[in-house]
């Protein structure tokens, strides 16, 4: 019984501890969004990176980058609300959230409301952004 306790804790605290592994990832990915810099952004995500926004419009790596250090894409505020973070195996994790931002897209001001999901990947031991996906909210 010991050992099986055991277990369960040392399993725990590894789920524990890449929860906050990605809790931190987001955290710099949101603010590398807010002050735009592209090294930080190229290094957050995955070179095969699909981006995916609410509009459909889809962004790879390198895309994804340019719109934010051209300016296409301004966020001025950005809230990560009801986020729930789970793991199938030990090197994939799965992100979904209702954002809230305040933001400029093509020069267009604006606020967004929407749910995002995204597929995080442990390679070599850095977890990097594979997939986004934006979807609108239907109240």
């Amino acid at each position: 019984m010991m050992r099986i306790t055991l277990l369960l804790l040392f399993f725990s605290t590894i789920a524990l501890a890449q929860k906050a592994e990605i809790k931190e990832k987001l955290d710099v990915l949101q603010e590398a969004m807010l002050k735009p810099n592209a090294e930080l952004l190229a290094s957050l995500v995955d070179d095969g990176l699909v981006y995916v926004h609410s509009s459909g419009t889809v962004r790879n790596k390198e895309g994804f980058v340019r719109e934010f250090m051209e300016g296409q894409t301004k966020i001025f505020t950005s809230e990560f609300i009801d986020q729930k973070i789970t793991f199938p195996n030990k090197s994939l994790a799965i992100v979904r959230h209702n954002w809230q931002a305040e933001t400029n897209y093509d020069n267009k001001p604006g606020k967004i409301d929407i749910l995002v999901m995204m597929v995080w990947k442990k390679s070599k031991g850095e977890w990097k952004l594979i997939a986004r996906q934006a979807a609108s909210i239907v109240r």
